[in-house]
């Protein structure tokens, strides 16, 4: 018998048998019914069998994609709580991965946002304890020249003219730096540019020695090695002006009481300076903002500035390109 399915087999197992009986011969068919009971128990196997393999991918399927939505409700948590330095987790290219990368591309925009954020604060904060340091310094000219006037010891008028012709440029310097409080944030600004003037390299000089010569007044010692030829040149006077007084302002509050200085004005402008620092600086406040407004300025004029910082000496050396007008 060709046996082809369990339950064909059971419902069609027919035996023949040829039987001669005296008169004739017979054909003798028995049918076999015991497999019937095998039926049900066949069925159910099958019917196991096939859920089986249906349900069985399915449920990994869900379980996969189940776990794959706990890592992004943990990821979203994380970025609920500031964590915005961790990516979100990509997978496949279905609705849920769409989800995630738009999420990371919020987290993105969030991050920028917030570090843009920061930088503004920073900045705004760089920019008021600048106007405030540059704000001192002439402030402190103008009182010790105001305190030398008040002491009366002048032998002409000449001498002090010449004192109150100085007290009359600080409070010009004063005005001029609270009228241009806005234009001032653009030392801090990425985008900003030097507005370039002709300006004379003895204009530029004499302004150096004035601060030298305050410098002197409160008992500094100037070792000066000065070369210059008279020339017009392109510079930012405003900033050059601010770029010194940061200079002299930083030698005044750190400085022994000797101090060296080369200055080149040709086709560069080369400043080297270089002293002791006091002995005891931890009653000086310091916040670097001076030797930050400096170096910027010297960037925004395509020079350089290096500073050689040791526990008992400093020195800074600046080269700036200066164009003839």
């Amino acid at each position: 018998i060709l046996q082809t399915d369990f339950e064909t087999d059971a419902y069609n197992a027919v035996y023949t048998k040829i039987v001669q009986f005296k008169d004739q011969m017979a054909e003798v068919e028995l049918y076999d019914m015991n497999l019937l009971k095998y039926i049900k128990y066949y069925f159910y196997a099958a019917l196991f069998c096939s859920f089986l393999t249906f349900l069985l991918p399915t449920f990994f399927f869900i379980r996969y994609k189940v776990k794959y939505i706990e890592c992004l409700k943990q990821e979203i948590l994380n970025m609920s709580h500031g964590d915005l330095s961790h990516p979100m987790t990509i997978q496949g290219r279905d609705e849920l991965a769409v989800l995630a990368d738009q999420m990371d591309n919020l987290r993105i925009t969030l991050e920028e946002n917030y570090e843009k954020e920061k930088e503004m604060q920073q900045t705004h904060h760089d920019l008021i304890t600048a106007m405030s340091h540059d704000l001192r310094t002439p402030l402190t000219s103008l009182r010790g020249y105001l305190d030398i006037l008040a002491l009366h010891c002048f032998k002409d008028q000449d001498q002090m003219d010449n004192y109150l012709h100085r007290c009359i440029d600080k409070v010009e310097q004063i005005k001029e730096l609270s009228n241009k409080t806005f234009a001032y944030s653009l030392v801090f600004e990425q985008n900003s540019h030097p507005q370039l003037e002709s300006i004379s390299t003895e204009a530029l000089l004499g302004y150096i020695e004035e601060n030298l010569n305050y410098l002197e007044l409160e008992g500094f010692i100037i070792h000066k090695d000065i070369k210059y030829i008279k020339k017009e040149v392109l510079l930012d006077f405003s900033m050059s002006k601010r770029m010194i007084n940061n200079l002299c302002s930083n030698i005044y509050k750190y400085s022994d009481k000797d101090v060296d200085m080369t200055l080149t004005l040709d086709d560069s402008f080369d400043l080297l300076l270089t002293n002791k620092k006091k002995s005891d600086l931890s009653k000086v406040e310091s916040n670097k903002i001076g030797l930050k407004s400096v170096k910027r300025i010297v960037e925004l004029h395509k020079g350089t500035c290096s500073i050689e910082d040791s526990e008992e000496t400093f020195s800074i050396r600046i080269s700036i390109p200066l164009k003839e007008a």
